[in-house]
């Protein structure tokens, strides 16, 4: 780090969670809530999906905000987009990088050790509905587990879906995975305070798997009207095994 202290560098936030767990929902709860000037990057297949309402401007794969944040895609890797942050002057109080739904944030999180950097935390959101089922599942259960293996914190969403006695139930299963501490949440609500802020015991992340977009592929199809069940499910047959 040449010296460089750790106030002087700027403080990361990771935050992945599988697909559909509310992970872009919390993003845009920050972005309107957060008293930090935020840059964001955001690992996804598809396009950034932030507010409309909080939206001041677009200039190829950035964002501009009206609260002073702005937004960026991974489109041409991690290099090319912290050296973009680093540019940014004044320096962002926080950067926080949105891990696609099947990435390893410890992956995305080794990048945050850069020159100029320091890690505060991986925060994995976690789906109450479906984290049973998905864990189960023979072809993302273990993507899931890893998941949940890198973080710093998690946060159980979508509590209003689920009964008193699922939620504990979830709850003690997320503990035999992980030691990281737990919080609750309905509709990804997380107070900045305590999704921004330096987690406990958040150490060195090395890199882990290959990056999702070197083991998946996405496709995007725009239907004419809302498809029925038959439609949706011809196109998905359709689609390469």
């Amino acid at each position: 780090m040449s010296g460089q202290g750790s106030a002087d560098r700027v403080p990361v936030t990771v935050l992945g969670g599988y697909l559909g767990s509310g992970k872009t929902t919390l993003l845009n709860h920050l972005l309107t809530t957060a008293q930090e000037r935020l840059a964001v990057l955001v690992n996804d297949f598809g396009s950034i999906n932030v507010d409309e309402a909080l939206i001041a401007g677009r200039e190829g794969d950035t964002i501009s905000l009206t609260n002073g944040c702005i937004c960026c895609s991974l489109v041409d890797g991690f290099a090319g987009a912290l050296e973009q942050v680093r540019a940014i002057s004044p320096a962002p109080d926080r950067l926080v990088i949105e891990c696609s739904g099947v990435a390893d944030p410890a992956a995305v999180a080794a990048w945050a050790h850069g020159p100029g950097m320091r890690l505060d935390g991986v925060l994995v959101v976690v789906d109450a509905e479906r984290i049973e089922r998905t864990l189960r599942d023979e072809y993302v259960g273990d993507v899931i587990e890893q998941q949940l293996a890198s973080a710093d914190l998690l946060v159980l969403n979508k509590l209003d879906l689920v009964t008193e006695d699922v939620a504990t139930r979830v709850a003690a299963r997320l503990h035999e995975l992980t030691e990281a501490p737990l919080v609750g949440a309905t509709q990804a609500v997380v107070p900045a305070s305590i999704a921004l802020g330096r987690l406990e015991s958040v150490g060195e992340r090395e890199p882990g798997a290959a990056p999702a977009d070197r083991t998946h592929l996405a496709w995007s199809h725009t239907f004419a009207d809302p498809p029925t069940d038959d439609e949706l499910r011809t196109w998905l047959t359709d689609l390469p095994s």
